[in-house]
């Protein structure tokens, strides 16, 4: 199973050619049928939970990944073969800054679509937690808070550096090696999508105070009520929008530059990962 994480392989079937990429087939099908396990583990990282909790949970995860399967996965590959569709036609039709950040938008939709459900079918345990538990996964929490605190400490400079090799190696994973002025066209335009770490740890901050707000209630089927509330709040959220549209803007920029090779490899790239995704519903 290796480093295979379940976030990464879903955001990585539906973000397309800007997020990185598993390295096979069989790694990507095997990822995704232990991908319960993987998503225990993370709640577990940030939520205490006794053992006949976990087996409770255990059950959700089980219900969620055969519905997952049987009713994302479709959407997944259809939304491939959309934007293969719309890619064959690029050469004539250039894509447009737009139709990117429509895509980063329907990302965002796809990835709240299917994480929603789960978040609120465990909001009852949630609910359930003790006063030990409740303190201890906010000791957990706090620690994600201090690791994005320390991150305050590193130099814009490094950040927008190894943000640089980041989108650098995404590209390159989808389309092959980059050309010059493709890489020139990152290099100038990467700052223009930084992020600071105090923003991040102020939009962290504030998700965890709401989170942990909740269990100061002591009447359990409120606490519920207010966990799914919660949980369907993210949606509503409106996000970096200006982070998105100028990510936008230089995805379209660097993919307008590409070659016929490169817009081959990438079309290949998406003929695999319909491939296993077709695979994956059919072994349902």
């Amino acid at each position: 199973m290796g480093s295979i994480n379940y976030n990464i392989l879903m955001k990585k079937i539906i973000t397309y050619f800007f997020i990185l990429s598993l390295t096979g087939c069989s790694l990507a099908s095997i990822g995704y049928d232990y991908a319960d396990w993987l998503i225990k583990k993370r709640i577990m990282e940030v939520v205490k939970f006794y053992s006949p909790q976990q087996n409770k949970l255990e059950a959700h995860l089980d219900k969620f990944m055969a519905w997952h399967r049987k009713e994302m996965l479709p959407v997944y590959a259809a939304d491939l073969k959309d934007l293969k569709s719309r890619l064959l036609k690029s050469e004539a039709k250039p894509m447009k800054a737009k139709e990117v950040e429509d895509k980063l938008l329907l990302l965002r939709s796809r990835y709240y679509e299917s994480f929603l459900p789960l978040s609120v079918s465990i909001a009852p345990l949630l609910a359930e937690l003790g006063d030990e538990q409740v303190t201890r996964t906010q000791t957990l929490l706090d620690r994600k808070l201090q690791d994005l605190r320390d991150k305050r400490k590193i130099l814009k400079k490094e950040i927008i550096k190894q943000s640089l090799q980041t989108w650098t190696d995404n590209f390159e994973e989808w389309l092959g090696t980059l050309s010059k002025e493709q890489r020139m066209a990152l290099e100038a335009g990467i700052g223009e999508i930084y992020v600071s770490p105090s923003i991040r740890l102020a939009r962290y901050t504030t998700r965890t105070t709401q989170f942990l707000a909740i269990f100061e209630n002591e009447k359990a089927l409120e606490r519920e009520k207010d966990l799914k509330d919660y949980f369907n709040s993210w949606k509503n959220e409106v996000g970096y929008t200006t982070w998105r549209k100028k990510a936008s803007v230089l995805i379209a920029k660097v993919y307008s530059m590409s070659d016929a090779v490169q817009r081959k490899t990438l079309i290949r790239k998406l003929d695999k990962w319909i491939r296993i995704i077709e695979g994956l519903v059919k072994d349902q």
